[in-house]
């Protein structure tokens, strides 16, 4: 069920959506990168649910650290909820 509400929020996500959940979350990307991002949110999402640490460590390797810890702490705090 949980994967349902997930996959019709992802469909109807937005990209401005997108960007401004992650500039509230203080998570500050160029142009390139969030919509780089975004696409692969969109196209990828079930395969992220499968496989999160393959995805981490792709956002690991093209934003800065700072950036990237502020990502994982959502991580975090979004798979206690989704995987508990």
């Amino acid at each position: 069920m949980m994967n349902y509400f997930i996959e019709s929020f992802i469909k109807k996500l937005s990209y401005d959506t997108f960007n401004n959940y992650l500039i509230k979350q203080n998570i500050i990307l160029n142009d390139k990168t969030s919509l780089y991002f975004f696409d692969l949110l969109k196209n990828n999402y079930q395969d992220i649910l499968k496989r999160p640490d393959y995805y981490l460590n792709i956002i690991k390797n093209n934003v800065d650290d700072n950036t990237y810890n502020n990502i994982y702490n959502l991580y975090l705090t979004y798979s206690k909820k989704l995987y508990h």
